[in-house]
């Protein structure tokens, strides 16, 4: 869930349904609200049995599914590594070497 101090996700889906990684809410394993304008949402508490289906068949396709794209790492992982935040995924930058802060394509 989103904290007081930042802004809620919002999508803006049209075709998707929302059940899709590449809805925000979605991927943040969160339900749309009434702050989102996408169209035919089904990403809600209305529509449970279906999220939980899309949701179940998403994390067999894909290892990393609502996974956030960056994790802190503890004391010890931060004492060896260049930054206190890394990608489980495995860092792919070539030359800046997790500076910029980037996000992982989704896979």
């Amino acid at each position: 869930m989103s904290s007081p101090d930042t802004k809620p996700l919002s999508c803006k889906c049209r075709r998707s349904k929302c059940l899709k990684q590449y809805c925000e809410c979605y991927r943040a394993g969160e339900t749309c609200g009434d702050h989102c304008e996408c169209d035919n949402c089904m990403n809600q508490e209305k529509q449970n049995e279906e999220r939980l289906h899309a949701m179940e068949q998403t994390k067999r396709s894909s290892t990393y599914a609502f996974v956030p794209d960056w994790k802190a790492l503890t004391t010890g992982e931060a004492a060896t590594a260049s930054a206190s935040l890394a990608h489980p995924k495995g860092c792919r930058c070539r030359r800046s070497r997790c500076r910029k802060k980037l996000a992982q394509p989704q896979g």
